[in-house]
């Protein structure tokens, strides 16, 4: 009997035992693997979807469903699509419904490669960045070419920047985001303009 005994007595430690350590797995894999609390919500309302633009919709000659990026123009309620990353650039009018105005940088004189960002100047002007090619072309508010910026350092043994964005001021300074290593460069963009006309 006491022989018996101890063999039931090993059965029973080693099922608790086991039992308890199936529970214990769980326990941690349960507190492992718990989704973190969601964070709390801000409003109970869904974001309205105003409108969809497609380009073809607004009366563009192409589509625009699959945009490589996008600019508004605040001053004068345009919305600018870059197509895709070779251009062309797109215009849009916002307060008429987001229709159609013309294309931007669509000649075959203008050879566009790698066109990462669109802005404007406080005068208009639009401005496309071709990162690819290392040059900026900039178009009167018209869409016609009036230059072809090659950005580079001033310093005497520097090359061509490296420029990935371009912005302005509302007093008229651009700034060129570099990746070349010279950080971000903040030129007097309209007094060399109106230097350059005298």
């Amino acid at each position: 009997m006491g022989k018996n005994f101890g063999k039931a007595y090993r059965k029973w430690i080693v099922w608790v035992l086991g039992i308890l350590t199936i529970s214990t797995n769980i326990f941690f894999t349960a507190v492992l693997y718990a989704e973190e609390p969601a964070a709390p919500a801000i409003g109970t309302r869904k974001v309205k979807l105003l409108k969809r633009i497609n380009g073809q919709d607004q009366g563009a000659p192409a589509s625009c469903n699959n945009p490589f990026t996008v600019y508004v123009d605040k001053e004068r309620n345009l919305l600018y699509i870059v197509r895709t990353g070779n251009g062309p650039v797109d215009r849009f009018d916002i307060v008429d419904n987001y229709k159609y105005v013309g294309t931007i940088a669509d000649s075959p004189d203008i050879k566009m490669s790698y066109v990462l960002d669109v802005t404007t100047d406080r005068n208009g002007n639009i401005y496309v960045l071709d990162a690819r090619r290392n040059k900026i072309y900039v178009f009167d508010n018209q869409g016609v070419l009036k230059q072809t910026i090659i950005p580079r350092d001033n310093r005497p043994d520097a090359s061509a920047l490296s420029i990935v964005g371009i912005s302005f001021s509302s007093k008229g300074d651009m700034y060129l985001a570099d990746k070349g290593g010279s950080g971000v460069q903040v030129l007097d963009w309209e007094q060399f303009l109106a230097e350059e006309a005298i």
